[in-house]
């Protein structure tokens, strides 16, 4: 359901429909209760295991039926180099040998694709990952074990085997993944597994292959909504229009997703009063009997009456 257009419903038939479900709660009326504030909050969306199990499975058996060779062990090792190269350029495009490592990477898994084919790049990538997800999860349980930050655990400790194994299998990816939103103050990542990074080294994965411009035919459903839902609520460096735009991608796989009040929370939250009031508006019709949506129906319309009322500010 696209929430760019309204729905064709006449005006007057939609305010109808609100004063009948007004109507009804007062036909029924509950036990006094506090009054619930408006809250404009959105939660952060994280991937769900169970909708994810079956996925693991499947990539847990394609890297069984596509065992490491020769050439897989050659690939592996020239990608733990290009970790190692991202590490200490800390990922500064403008460094020449990182520029020129990731271009002979990029080439590298590209010819592994087109030579072995997607199964075996995707089998590989497996593996990679789970080295990826093993090598950030130690680090960050040895900082905490110590009482340091991550970075700070690093820098005091970096000939350790388990910053070199970060290194070759992670890159750089521990000093953005706080600034990204990725591990939390205490140092865990964020949801407590590491399903959402998995993700993002996924993601990366497929894009290091030339020629691939549309990775979402080469992800299931499921990873989709998770790593979409991330981005509307928990990606820290996704803007308002990004935001809404996945929260309509998200929509369209799932169609439970309470699309019209993300996107009224989202536009509220940056004061933008009359177009969250239109998503809230959609969203009450969904779920009439919804007590924080009618609190936050009610903030919206006196915000945008009084704003109607106040006199235009002389030029």
């Amino acid at each position: 359901m696209d929430s760019n257009a309204s729905r064709a419903v006449d005006p007057a038939i939609g305010f109808l429909l609100l004063l009948l479900v007004v109507a009804l709660a007062s036909w029924f009326p509950s036990q006094e209760a506090e009054p619930i504030e408006p809250n404009f909050d959105l939660p952060t969306f994280l991937p769900e295991p169970e909708r994810l199990a079956s996925v693991q499975r499947a990539d847990a058996a394609l890297a069984k039926k596509h065992p490491l060779d020769e050439q897989a062990n050659a690939v592996l090792t020239e990608w733990h180099d290009f970790g190692r190269i991202e590490a200490e350029t800390h990922g500064n495009w403008e460094d020449g040998p990182y520029r020129e490592a990731t271009e002979s990477i990029t080439v590298r898994l590209s010819r592994y694709w087109y030579e072995r084919g997607e199964l075996a790049y995707r089998a590989l990538g497996v593996r990679a990952q789970r080295q990826f997800e093993s090598a950030v999860q130690a680090v960050l349980a040895r900082a905490r074990q110590d009482g340091a930050t991550e970075s700070a655990w690093i820098q005091a400790h970096p000939q350790d085997p388990l910053v070199l194994e970060l290194q070759s299998s992670a890159g750089n990816f521990l000093e953005t993944a706080r600034r990204w939103g990725f591990v939390t103050r205490t140092g865990h990542l964020l949801g407590g597994d590491s399903a959402l990074i998995g993700l993002h080294f996924k993601l990366r994965w497929f894009r290091m292959v030339n020629e691939i411009d549309d990775y979402t035919h080469l992800l299931d459903p499921q990873e989709l909504r998770a790593i979409w839902r991330w981005r509307v609520s928990g990606d820290i460096r996704q803007s308002l229009e990004s935001r809404i735009d996945f929260a309509k991608k998200v929509r369209h796989i799932d169609s439970s997703f309470p699309v019209y009040a993300v996107i009224g929370n989202l536009y509220a939250q940056q004061e933008r009063y009359p177009e969250a009031l239109a998503h809230i508006r959609e969203a009450v019709l969904d779920e009439p009997f919804d007590s924080q949506l009618a609190s936050n129906l009610e903030h919206l319309v006196d915000r945008v009456n009084r704003a109607a009322a106040s006199p235009e500010p002389k030029q």
